[in-house]
């Protein structure tokens, strides 16, 4: 589903879309009607805006992800916006965006997220305060360190 209130930024997305192979394409012009389309039509994956009236990308999104009648909660919402300041960025992840695209984007880049997001999905966190894909993306190892306690210090003197 491709939701941006500008036509011809939907039909420069589809376009792309069907470049590589993507058959069936939903289009809505704001959250609104993308919120009422996926009750009838649920899509794989979203592609939105950011700044659309008169229910914006961040809205949609916090819809999506925590509406009670949202058929898809988990599904890998992409948002591609030529408003990138970091505030913009940080609201989306907190929203539960999957990726954050900057304007301009080049058809390659959005094949790249469009497939890891659905191939190779990150963790889905349902929290108090956030519901959405985990925000990192590498699972780091977990190091074992010097303690920092003193009863740590006070194990590592006896064991010398």
């Amino acid at each position: 589903m491709v939701v941006d209130d500008e036509e011809p930024i939907r039909e420069l997305i589809c376009g792309i879309l069907d470049t590589f192979g993507v058959e069936k394409v939903r289009q809505a012009a704001d959250g609104l009607g993308a919120f009422r389309d996926m009750q009838l039509h649920k899509p794989d994956a979203v592609i939105t805006d950011l700044m659309m009236k008169p229910v914006d990308g961040l809205e949609f999104t916090r819809a999506v992800r925590t509406d009670p009648t949202s058929p898809v909660p988990d599904v890998p919402i992409l948002m591609v916006t030529g408003h990138c300041e970091k505030r913009h960025v940080e609201e989306a992840r907190d929203a539960g965006v999957t990726e954050f695209l900057a304007m301009p984007v080049t058809a390659n880049t959005i094949a790249e997220r469009l497939t890891s997001a659905i191939k190779r999905p990150r963790e889905f966190v349902r929290a108090r305060t956030f519901v959405g894909p985990e925000r990192r993306r590498r699972q780091l190892p977990i190091v074992k360190s010097i303690g920092r306690r003193a009863s740590d210090h006070a194990q590592t003197a006896a064991h010398i």
